[in-house]
């Protein structure tokens, strides 16, 4: 297994475990006994083993990059139409939970096709439907850094338009930049520790927000800038209602106060609301540590198109991207 299987995969598994208790709040997760693996059902009525909107988006990311040999936003764009209009990357040929800002942004696309005027940057659009999508890009622009001398600065460039395809808000950009910083400690860093390589990430992105005059949108990150802290914070005190700031908050308390894979996604799950987004997003991160070796095989048993989805993502840990 690679990178890409592990981080992709991650977010997958993430995503499906999540969704059949979102909307549901704590109690009742554990009323109804609580998310002990993959299960069917929720509001949305899916098998059990389904992702939604956010592992679709990364699907279509994915597709996109592995197809055209380099960020193609286009084409990205055009892959998010098939997706909405014919179910492409989803488990069961159909869209559902689709984020409205990102449906603003794809209906935005249809009529004008020019990727360059579909996000929006008004105060409401700081949700995280825009964040839930950027690992192929930031793995794909890791590669790039590695392997053709990509400057920091061209990644991040990279990275912000295509949070920017659907969210152009400045929150949302620092959100993508912790994501980056955090992906490419875990990748590279000699620290032994998960909570080790995400410290570092989290000061080298703080270090670089400083630097660009973006202190104002990190300082509303604050709680999670200290992983210390952050782990000592209970469980009635972490919100998840797909706000950005909120996203980010508890997926990195998940990893903060767990040492497993399967523990952080399990913690994520049982805190309801919007259980599924903040599992895509520790499980990005948790894949990408641990591995997708690490993720339980009952769940993926229960995954839908497993077969499919593991294809997609070998396909690109041997892809040699030229462009």
């Amino acid at each position: 297994m690679g990178r890409w299987t592990d981080g992709i995969m991650g977010v997958i598994c993430g995503d499906a475990l999540g969704s059949p208790v979102q909307f549901r709040n704590r109690k009742m997760v554990e009323e109804r006994g609580g998310v002990t693996g993959m299960q069917g059902g929720g509001v949305f009525k899916r098998p059990a083993g389904c992702w939604s909107d956010d592992g679709s988006m990364n699907l279509a990311v994915l597709t996109s990059l592995t197809s055209r040999g380099c960020v193609d936003f286009n084409d990205i764009m055009e892959r998010f139409l098939k997706w909405d209009e014919e179910g492409a990357y989803t488990p069961t040929g159909s869209c559902f939970d689709q984020s409205i800002i990102c449906m603003d942004a794809i209906d935005c696309y249809r009529s004008r096709r020019d990727w360059k005027r579909c996000g929006k940057d008004e105060e409401d659009t700081e949700e995280c439907g825009g964040l839930t999508r950027i690992m192929p890009v930031t793995l794909y622009v890791m590669d790039r850094q590695e392997k053709a001398g990509m400057t920091q600065e061209e990644a991040l460039a990279l990275v912000r338009s295509t949070v920017g395809l659907t969210h152009k808000d400045m929150r949302a950009w620092v959100f993508g930049l912790l994501y980056y910083f955090m992906i490419d400690e875990i990748l590279h860093s000699d620290k032994k520790s998960l909570n080790g390589r995400l410290q570092r990430g989290l000061d080298r992105a703080s270090a670089y927000c400083r630097d660009h005059g973006l202190e104002g949108e990190l300082n509303a990150f604050a709680r999670i800038l200290d992983l210390k802290a952050l782990a000592k914070i209970p469980a009635d005190e972490m919100e998840n209602t797909g706000y950005v700031l909120e996203t980010m908050e508890t997926a990195i308390w998940c990893l903060a106060t767990t040492r497993s894979l399967e523990k952080a996604l399990l913690k994520g799950a049982n805190l309801g609301n919007d259980a599924d987004v903040t599992c895509a997003v520790a499980g990005g991160l948790a894949g990408l540590y641990y591995g997708y070796k690490k993720v339980p095989e009952a769940w993926k048993e229960a995954l839908q198109k497993r077969k499919d989805l593991e294809a997609v993502c070998h396909r690109a840990d041997l892809y040699v991207f030229k462009k």
